[in-house]
């Protein structure tokens, strides 16, 4: 998927559940009141408009009174008529230029904008109890999230300042400028972004500090508050890393912050942006401190290159480098990642403990695909990340855990396997086919699936009725997408 230089757990019915009653004259007295002014507004902008074209027939020169239909004022006037005043034709010809004009880029957004609100308004069915007593298959997830959120990007790459798409988005408006706004409220309290110390007040702008030796620096981004015993210029260069995986995170997996009538409310514009954060994160001078200090929270930290812990709500780094044993870009991204699922919404704190845990770990391999581009981003393909690994391991090896399989382990049980790093492998290419092969079929399914877990109301099964088809196919759907050519 191309991401831009931007689902849910649905409302769903049983069948058979009493429906809520409708308190009598609210929605409808609402639409009956709403219809009303329309219709007053459009006679009021229409009527004059229709008077004023009537009267260009007029045979007299009165602006009041009908002396008959005639062509004079286009014709044959000889001073005042279109045909022979040669003012009258060239202001015509720019109002006709403007409004072709304003026709061919106003119909494209408001098209745009509609698919995004009719897609933000489909909503799932699952089947009743019944069915699912009588083994019957769900049909594939109806709601169209994740194409909502889709359509409002394509909207904003076409049209920054589209102001319905911006706020839907997240965006406030600020002096004239589309901000988080996490970000308005800092600059509406007279903060200042310091390109070497991030975020800080007006005092401490008036009055440059050196950072004290052995003191850890207090680094605030948009979204992160890091806490850096590397200095500032690395705490800068994690921040810059973060926020971009906050802003790919919010165009791919957008739709997992929000019910679906909660985006239907933002695309109609009947929501106010929420605030998130700050996330919290911690770099360490180097990997030993990073080992030292984090061993007693996790044993294996040795053989990471960076950790986020949903206790502490942290997510932990050393400085980025070039060497085999030391984090890269995406690592940042990846760690970023679980923090922002974990924390963007109402989570358990024992995600995956039971079962599905592989998706929580392909979400985050998914975005180490990320790959900056002279438009954007791009993120995905089979042949971008770890999904080469996972072609190679799928068809040179023969190497594959069906999804039968793989979505009934939990955590303890996926990372104790022999087989975790063809595993991991894996997962990525399994990322990748649920996010765009067959065209982003299982895309919605997939993010409502990462919900499912997140929330912890996941079974072995979820996946399969989300996507309305059974685990066997989907493993020979992922086979064909790996073997394109």
């Amino acid at each position: 998927m191309t991401v831009s230089a931007a689902p849910a757990e649905a409302i769903l019915e049983e069948a058979g559940t009493p429906r809520r009653r409708r308190i009598r004259g609210s929605s409808d007295a609402r639409a009956y009141g709403l219809g009303t002014i329309t219709a007053i507004y459009l006679l009021w902008a229409l009527v004059p408009v229709a008077i004023t074209v009537l009267f260009s027939f007029n045979a007299g020169r009165s602006r009041s009174t009908w002396q008959g239909f005639s062509l004079r004022w286009y014709t044959w006037d000889p001073t005042g008529s279109v045909l022979n005043d040669e003012s009258i034709r060239n202001a015509l010809s720019h109002t006709v230029l403007l409004a072709v004009l304003a026709t061919a880029i106003t119909v494209p957004l408001g098209v745009l904008f509609a698919l995004a609100l009719e897609a933000a308004r489909a909503h799932a069915k699952i089947p009743t109890r019944t069915e699912r007593a009588a083994g019957i298959p769900a049909p594939a997830l109806a709601q169209r999230s994740c194409a909502a959120i889709a359509l409002l990007h394509e909207a904003l790459r076409d049209d920054p300042e589209h102001e319905r798409a911006r706020r839907a988005g997240g965006w406030v408006k600020h002096d004239g400028r589309w901000l988080w706004p996490e970000t308005a409220r800092r600059l509406d309290a007279g903060d200042v972004a310091d390109p070497v110390r991030g975020w800080i007040t007006k005092s401490q702008a008036a009055r440059p500090t050196e950072p004290r030796p052995g003191r850890p620096v207090a680094w605030l981004s948009d979204h992160w508050k890091i806490s850096s015993q590397a200095g500032p210029d690395a705490a800068a260069t994690l921040a810059r890393e973060l926020e971009l995986t906050h802003r790919v995170w919010r165009q791919a997996f957008g739709a997992f912050m929000a019910e679906p009538t909660d985006l239907e409310r933002a695309v109609e514009g009947r929501s106010r942006p929420l605030s998130h954060g700050p996330f919290a994160a911690t770099l360490f001078a180097d990997r030993a401190a990073y080992v030292a200090e984090l061993t007693k929270l996790e044993p294996t930290i040795a053989r990471t290159l960076g950790l986020y812990w949903t206790p502490t709500h942290t997510a932990y780094f050393f400085p980025i480098g070039a060497g085999d044993d030391e984090p890269g870009v995406s690592t940042i991204h990846h760690e970023a990642v679980h923090q922002l699922f974990a924390e963007m919404r109402k989570t358990s704190p024992l995600v995956g403990e039971r079962c599905g845990f592989w998706a929580v770990e392909a979400a985050a391999c998914y975005i180490e695909s990320l790959t900056p581009t002279e438009y954007g981003w791009t993120l995905g393909g089979r042949d971008a990340g770890r999904a080469p690994a996972a072609r190679e391991r799928l068809i040179d090896d023969g190497f594959y855990v069906p999804l039968e399989e793989l979505c009934g382990l939990g955590r303890a049980e996926l990372q104790a396997d022999d087989r975790l790093p063809a595993i991991y492998s894996q997962i990525a290419g399994l990322a990748d086919f649920f996010m765009n092969g067959e065209q982003a079929k299982y895309r919605e399914a997939f993010v409502e699936y990462l919900v499912r877990i997140y929330t912890g109301s996941v079974s072995p099964d979820t996946l399969a009725r989300l996507c309305g088809t059974s685990y066997a196919d989907l493993d020979d759907a992922y086979r064909r997408h790996m073997a394109r050519p």
